[in-house]
């Protein structure tokens, strides 16, 4: 899923972007990337996914289901990444 890995990549580059200082917050990257705050502000999660989450996506072989809309609509996704996966339909 190209729309899920190319946010997947972006959410890691501005937290990157965040930690060395380069923007000084979401509204600075989003005005610098010319996107909504909103939709910069729903993407920055997709930074603290589970890595295996991460290789997943990357291999193409996550749930089906699994699309950038599911993961923007989950307003509960959990920071522990064992629950992580449970939520987002990965075997343990």
């Amino acid at each position: 899923d190209e729309t899920l890995l190319k946010a997947v990549a972006r959410a890691h580059h501005w937290v990157e972007d965040l930690k060395h200082q380069r923007f000084r917050d979401l509204a600075e990257i989003a005005r610098h990337e010319e996107l909504p705050k909103t939709y910069v502000h729903a993407l920055i999660p997709l930074a603290f996914l589970a890595p295996s989450i991460v290789t997943a996506i990357l291999k193409g072989t996550q749930p089906p289901d699994l699309t950038l809309q599911r993961l923007l609509s989950r307003t509960n996704l959990a920071l522990d990444w064992p629950t992580q996966r449970r939520q987002l339909g990965f075997e343990l």
